[in-house]
């Protein structure tokens, strides 16, 4: 859960995920859920470089599981939601 003080971020239009396989020489791609207009995958290197930074940020930037949980309805009402969706490497 990310707090309204993080501000505009990645994945406010939208979930991402990072894809990695694990054979070696496949490229890792990016996932990201765009809606009406149809989902997109980025391969390109430099995609893959900006979304891993921003998960990155995002993760630095959530709330603790402790903090979520101390009092999930004072946050709810008082923050907006963004959903991301992260499939975290292996």
């Amino acid at each position: 859960m990310l707090p309204d003080a993080v501000g505009a971020h990645t994945s406010m239009t939208g979930g991402f995920a990072i894809l990695d396989y694990q054979a070696p020489g496949d490229p890792s791609i990016i996932y990201v859920e765009v809606g009406a207009a149809g989902d997109v995958f980025l391969e390109k290197p430099e995609d893959v470089a900006h979304y891993r930074k921003s998960y990155s940020y995002l993760r630095a930037s959530a709330l603790s599981a402790d903090a979520a949980r101390r009092d999930p309805r004072r946050l709810i009402r008082n923050s907006t939601t963004t959903r991301l969706t992260i499939h975290p490497s292996t």
